[in-house]
């Protein structure tokens, strides 16, 4: 099972500082850009598929969590850096990567893993290069996006000439994709990504201090990551992997429209939660899904309608089953499992760390305390298709 060890790793996403070195109007972190880049590989490999080009959903998830621990394990190192060293020597490159595989690997929770992270980050490796080629796409435009977000208060730099040509050639290559050609055009569907940036724009946890803050969207990304560890380890089918990564990634999307509203605040009246879930639902109908086309749409509503419930696909209709019975009866493709109940144990699991690595740093406040002492009694002696919650909250102490 994950430990400590590698959830607390992987929360160092949250620290990492993009863009250190020029005026920015906000924090450019890590595991924000990675979780805007995931919600483009989504919009790209959808045109994909409509297209009629094969899609290895399951290589896009691993390809862009592994490249999220690449980035983690090297921190140090700026990007434009380490773009320029693979450009100029492959080997050192190589070393590099080696490296992040020495360094992150024997956290990783199974050889399986690691042995699928070194092949994506081998560039001859057996990782499909479509892709391969749809990760990267994505990579250069949430890039750009930042870029874009912060050039207006850079003007006066002797680089920014330089960054502008910089950013035009590292999209270039990428825009014989018809996914990213869609994007920067501005197609229809380009709105929905420009939604799920927004959420780079609200910080969690806002009536109380924290460090790190973190957004929305990285605390999706988060969440999204741990989803994928918990569902490898039960052995979940790939539509199940792709299903529970995506609906974890988007689960706060309805957020871009009414704020992070504090689960306490949700959870002091019962009428209160219903009337919040009633205007979430209107507002998704009425400004997200139609900006999607309608088999996008479709699935996105298969995601979101109820983000914390388990179902499957059967006999044309849905049906609520536990996680427990999807493990049991529904472990394949053709019942489009989505685990619900895994993403909120996930949701839970990164409210718990968020916290707790503020209150390690000493900021202790009535609403960190509570989080953290709720969480771990919540899940205390608790178990989810034979795993031992209880006991991933114990190895923290």
């Amino acid at each position: 099972m994950i430990r400590k060890a590698l959830i607390e790793r992987i929360f160092e996403g949250f620290s990492i500082q993009r863009w250190n070195d020029m005026a920015r109007p906000m924090d450019l972190v890590e595991m924000d850009k990675h979780g805007h880049k995931l919600a483009l590989v989504w919009l790209i490999a959808r045109e994909e598929e409509d297209q009629g080009r094969p899609v290895h959903w399951t290589h896009l998830i691993e390809g862009a969590i592994f490249e999220l621990f690449r980035r983690i394990a090297i921190a140090d190192i700026k990007a434009p850096i380490q773009r320029d060293i693979r450009r100029r020597s492959p080997q050192v490159a190589a070393r590099l990567d080696e490296f992040a595989i020495r360094n992150l690997g024997p956290l990783l929770p199974d050889e399986a893993l690691r042995v699928r992270m070194m092949e994506y980050l081998r560039p001859d490796g057996d990782f499909d290069p479509g892709a391969r080629r749809i990760l990267e796409g994505a990579h250069a435009l949430a890039t750009r996006w930042e870029y874009h977000l912060l050039r207006p208060l850079n003007g006066i730099t002797h680089r920014i000439e330089e960054l502008d040509r910089l950013m035009e050639r590292d999209l270039e290559p990428h825009l014989e994709v018809p996914g990213v050609r869609s994007l920067i055009t501005r197609a229809p569907h380009a709105g929905f990504g420009d939604l799920v940036a927004q959420l780079r724009f609200q910080v969690r946890w806002s009536q109380t201090p924290r460090v790190p803050r973190t957004s929305v969207l990285g605390h999706s990304m988060y969440v999204a990551v741990l989803t994928f560890l918990l569902l490898r380890e039960m052995g979940a089918c790939p539509r199940r992997l792709r299903n529970g990564v995506f609906g974890a990634l988007f689960h706060d999307l309805p957020e871009t429209l009414t704020r992070d509203i504090p689960s306490p605040i949700k959870g002091s009246d019962p009428g209160l939660q219903e009337v919040i879930g009633q205007i979430e639902r209107t507002l998704v109908e009425e400004q997200v899904y139609p900006l999607l086309p309608g088999a996008w749409a479709a699935e996105l509503r298969y995601l979101l309608e109820d983000e914390f419930g388990s179902r499957i696909r059967r006999d044309g209709a849905v049906h609520r089953v536990s996680t427990d019975e999807m493990q049991a009866l529904g472990n394949e493709d053709r019942f489009d499992g989505y685990d619900g109940e895994v993403v909120k144990v996930c949701d839970h699991l990164a409210a718990f760390v968020e916290a707790r690595v503020s209150l390690g740093m000493g900021i202790r406040t009535p609403h960190l305390e509570h989080g953290v002492n709720h969480l771990r009694a919540l899940y205390q002696g608790r178990t989810l298709a034979g795993l031992d919650l209880g006991a991933l909250y114990a190895d923290f102490g």
